[in-house]
């Protein structure tokens, strides 16, 4: 088994010819054997002297360990091409890995929980050798490495099962100095602290676990996507000088390196369909290979030389304005008939006048028709 230093992992993750799986399984075994290692010295040193904060912080490892295998397992699953049954591909599951990982470090909390809690419980002293202090310090070193080398890594690949594992490395060095810590005093002054400062610990260990699932529920229910990437499309794409504007940016999370979005993009009404269409699947390849993100474009002609249709939607915009400067509107089109006058546009609207469609339809209506009794708004709501 090759492990590699930080430098040269850094090294082979530049090279082109290195794959995003290779990288993740070179540091997946990396973090097995570590984790192993550690586990094993903590594990036995933990019961020969008696110190069950050492026991748990072992079993700690020993689930990173396990955790690492799960994140390979991820790796490797996630690098199958689409199929019939998942188009979009296999992506996703490397967030389900670094879910598991994050269920791994709840168990791992709880169980050192239970055990320091015993440990308050009883009279029993624990046996602080300088071997075992030795053997923490020694750990803290290690698992600082790690916790840097898997964030190094992790943001070269953008993995989230690394950077839970990044995580898990970070609380790891916390709690076995919290430990070494409780262990030092424990000797200098004969205080029974393994207990309590195995207690800290699961509290910290599940503390962090729960805010992984967290992070991982979010991705997987289909989170927007980062600002710094909206912004990057969004000027991608106004680039060119005949575009518009744009609205209805939706951005779909498929696992790393595996984004697609979908976008309105506006173009003068009198642009040829055909010149509209050469420009729209320009962008949509240089977008790919510049950004790659899969983008689909919704082509929307804009009226730009009607005096009356601008007029009506300066004064749609006008209302929306009075109501909220937190509103905007777009997609404006105007259907006549004998008795009405529709006005049938799309709304942008924030997260936090979301509970107010209704009062928003009623304001525009009653101001329309303070203009003429014929206006009639028909909105649809897009959140923004």
């Amino acid at each position: 088994m090759i492990v590699l230093s930080k430098d040269a992992f850094t090294k082979e993750c530049e090279s082109k010819n290195t794959s995003r799986f290779d990288i993740g399984k070179k540091a997946s075994l990396t973090g097995i054997l570590i984790n192993t290692f550690l586990a094993i010295f903590k594990i036995a040193l933990g019961l020969v002297f008696g110190a069950i904060s050492v026991v748990g912080d072992g079993i700690n490892n020993l689930f990173d360990g396990v955790s690492s295998v799960v994140t390979l397992i991820g790796f490797k699953i996630s690098q199958k091409p689409a199929d019939s049954d998942h188009p979009y591909g296999h992506g996703r599951f490397e967030y389900i890995s670094a879910m598991i990982v994050a269920v791994f470090i709840l168990f791992a909390g709880y169980e050192l929980a239970k055990v320091s809690f015993s440990k308050i419980l009883t009279e029993e002293k624990t046996l602080v050798s300088s071997l075992v202090l030795i053997i923490l310090a020694i750990s803290v070193m290690v698992k600082f490495f790690l916790f840097m080398f898997y964030k190094i890594v992790a943001k070269k690949i953008s993995s989230s099962a690394l950077f839970a594992a990044s995580k898990d490395s970070l609380y790891d060095v916390v709690t076995t100095v919290l430990i070494l810590f409780a262990l030092i005093l424990e000797r200098a002054f004969g205080w029974r602290l393994d207990g309590v400062g195995g207690l800290l610990v699961s509290l910290f260990i599940l503390k962090g676990g729960a805010g992984i699932i967290k992070e991982t529920v979010d991705t997987l229910m289909g989170m927007a996507g980062s600002e710094e990437m909206r912004k990057d499309i969004e000027n991608f794409i106004q680039r060119n000088e005949k575009v518009l504007g744009i609205h209805d940016l939706l951005i779909h999370d498929y696992g790393p390196e595996n984004c697609f979005a979908s976008v309105h993009v506006e173009f003068d009404h009198r642009e040829s369909a055909m010149e509209c269409h050469h420009i729209i699947d320009t962008i949509e390849r240089e977008c790919l290979d510049t950004l790659n993100v899969h983008l689909v474009i919704h082509h929307d002609p804009i009226v730009t030389d009607d005096k009356e249709t601008i007029r009506l939607q300066r004064l749609i915009s006008h209302i929306l304005k009075i109501y909220s400067e937190n509103l905007s509107m777009h997609d404006l089109r105007i259907e006549k008939t004998d008795c009405e006058v529709k006005f049938i546009f799309d709304v942008d609207i924030p997260d936090s006048l979301s509970g107010e469609k209704s009062d928003i339809s009623q304001f525009v209506n009653e101001k329309l028709k303070e203009r003429n009794s014929c206006y009639v708004a028909y909105i649809t709501y897009d959140p923004v």
